[in-house]
């Protein structure tokens, strides 16, 4: 294999690990390993081809190959690296309402033990980075969005939240529309997969090229942040928990755990002047989105 013929590029909390979940059901797609290999953030551009090379290693000749690393809309100078290096690929978008993500985001993260802060706070803490102007583009943005990346993965902490322009997506668009056509490029909602899935999996097979008429399997899928790994180890702790088993443990190890695990459980409900503000917020970015696409965004709830 040369190089991947698709990109699903996006946004996080969207929808992206469900639509990878589809598109590998179909016997002319071959999805990568893992699922987000993100060579277009972290690889330096030498080093692209045999970074794919390592996630296509199980390719067999499938028509259409692509990936799905969520945060590769967002990224300021991956655009760039697409056009110089893949300039005939296609690009899948799946958008949600950029207060719901943002939230399901803050939570992904705040459950895990990663994210210290509550929504309202992280949500001021984003916002004052922005008024800064410490954003990811420019000459330092590329090591910036790196650091990020390794203190979450590495370090189980984060240096930057982003939270609220992840959500810019007309910004981001705009981004790449100038730099291919638009019909290279198929936009979903993240309701419309949820509601339709065979539907818009249908549209986006044809967008691929390949056989249209492939039912899908397993239409149910899972986000990795609730996923096979981490529910079975939930649940485990908790019964620990319940056993008392913790005490017997090594106060660091049980703290670490007691962290990671402890605030999972029922999801709460984002609060009304939270909500309030960042719709506020999001207003003229929606705007230029709209603009852009040239239709009505339609917001879904945030809770």
């Amino acid at each position: 294999m040369t190089a991947p013929t698709f990109f699903v590029l996006g946004a996080p909390k969207c929808g992206t690990t469900a639509l990878y979940h589809y598109l590998v059901q179909h016997p002319q797609i071959c999805m990568s390993s893992p699922k987000e290999p993100r060579c277009l953030e972290l690889a330096d551009a030498a080093d692209l081809p045999d970074c794919y090379q390592q996630a296509f290693r199980h390719y067999r000749g499938q028509p259409a190959a692509g990936e799905a690393s969520a945060t590769s809309l967002f990224v300021p100078y991956v655009p760039r690296r697409l056009k110089q290096n893949y300039p005939q690929a296609r690009f899948v978008i799946v958008l949600r309402d950029p207060v719901a993500r943002a939230f399901s985001d803050w939570w992904m993260y705040y459950s895990s033990g990663i994210e210290r802060l509550s929504f309202p706070d992280a949500i001021d803490e984003n916002l004052r980075r922005l008024d800064r102007g410490e954003r990811f583009d420019g000459r330092d943005g590329e090591p910036r969005w790196k650091e990020n990346v390794h203190g979450i993965t590495q370090q189980r902490r984060i240096p930057c939240r982003t939270y609220v322009d992840v959500g810019y997506y007309g910004e981001q668009l705009q981004r790449y529309f100038d730099l291919f056509p638009r019909e290279q490029f198929c936009l979903l909602r993240s309701d419309e997969l949820r509601r339709d899935t065979a539907g818009v999996m249908t549209t986006v097979f044809r967008f691929l090229g390949v056989d249209a008429d492939v039912p899908l399997i397993d239409e149910d899928s899972q986000n990795e942040a609730q996923g096979a790994v981490s529910a079975p180890v939930l649940r485990m702790f908790r019964l620990a928990q319940t056993m008392r088993l913790p005490r017997l443990l090594p106060h660091a190890v049980n703290d670490r755990l007691r962290r990671a695990f402890g605030r999972r459980g029922a999801r709460p409900q984002i609060d009304a002047a939270t909500k309030a503000r960042l719709t506020t917020h999001f207003e003229e970015d929606a705007h230029k989105l709209e603009t852009l696409l040239g239709t009505t965004f339609h917001r879904t709830k945030a809770a």
